[in-house]
């Protein structure tokens, strides 16, 4: 399950945008492997003389049952400082379950120039904070 939207408002030189996205997996499965149990022999001997040195089995319930979401929020504003040179700082804040980080704000700042009138180049440059 997936879900975003975003949000723009222009006024002056801000270009506000803010949005949202939401992911939600359901997970399940089912791992019986070795539940009858596997015998581990020293030798061909041992094995023929039916005397194994260990004996391992999986047990407990075999079922993985879980959904896990992932949330994240931003706001940004990219300030237009003059025709050739805009100014884009933000933040995000990232949620997910099963993970422990309440702390979890990424600032992130990026410039965008062009040097020179015609436009037909610009340089970009942006840096923050980000999680996986």
């Amino acid at each position: 399950m997936t879900l975003a939207s975003d949000l723009d408002y222009v006024r002056g030189i801000n270009s506000w945008r803010s949005g949202i996205q939401m992911y939600g997996d359901w997970y399940h499965a089912t791992l019986n492997n070795n539940y009858l149990g596997t015998y581990t022999f020293s030798s061909l001997e041992a094995y023929e003389a039916g005397t194994p040195i260990l004996y391992t089995r999986s047990l407990g319930d075999p079922t993985l049952d879980f959904f896990h979401a992932r949330i994240g929020a931003y706001i940004q504003d990219d300030i237009r400082i003059h025709k050739g040179f805009t100014l884009s700082p933000g933040v995000r804040y990232s949620y997910q379950t099963r993970v422990d980080d309440a702390a979890a704000f990424e600032p992130r700042i990026g410039m965008t120039w062009a040097p020179w009138k015609s436009g037909k180049t610009t340089l970009r440059a942006s840096g923050g904070i980000f999680h996986g």
